[in-house]
């Protein structure tokens, strides 16, 4: 007998759920899927919001304003602009609600953050390797790979709480299920 056999057999000993037990797997389900901002998570998104804008605004005034910035550094700031003004949507939309969304808003987040990050590194390397410069190329090239890591560990972290998260849900709808069908006998 495998391990897959024994849990079935002891999923199907189970004995018959009230209408009250379904309703709690519901309500479990529905509230870890939606988490309600606190008041600290919604001060730390009002404040990341308005340093989201604020990022937008410098990167893209220095992208416009700048008279001797190399073409490079220009598309760089006007990356800058375009994801400082993605990251105060998003966190403006999440404010809105009051809730986020724990399937797609961390994972936006995450998406954000590794796109971002990366780019940036491709700015970065193509930037050290015009650098007249050695050693401030290889400085950059040094902090690019310190970006791209974090930004790496960052995603990988998501990925974890993702598949925990994608896990207690199958649980929970595999204890639905078990609570419908004893029900329905």
């Amino acid at each position: 007998m495998n391990d897959h056999t024994k849990l079935r057999d002891q999923l199907l000993t189970v004995e018959p759920m009230s209408t009250d037990v379904r309703e709690r797997i519901l309500k479990e389900t529905n509230e870890m899927l939606t988490k309600e901002l606190t008041p600290t998570r919604k001060i730390v998104f009002g404040v990341a919001s308005v340093f989201a804008l604020g990022s937008a605004a410098v990167c893209g005034f220095l992208a416009l304003t700048e008279p001797e910035l190399p073409t490079l550094a220009r598309v760089g700031l006007g990356t800058g602009t375009l994801f400082g003004l993605i990251w105060f949507t998003s966190l403006v939309a999440m404010l809105r609600k009051g809730v986020m969304d724990m399937r797609k808003d961390p994972r936006r987040i995450a998406q954000m953050v590794w796109v971002f990050t990366l780019l940036m590194t491709i700015f970065f390397l193509a930037v050290a390797m015009t650098s007249p410069d050695p050693a401030k190329g290889l400085l950059m090239v040094g902090q690019s790979l310190v970006f791209l890591i974090s930004a790496a560990v960052y995603w990988l972290n998501f990925r974890i709480e993702e598949a925990e998260l994608n896990l207690k849900e199958r649980l929970l709808r595999l204890e639905l299920q078990l609570a419908e069908s004893h029900s329905e006998k």
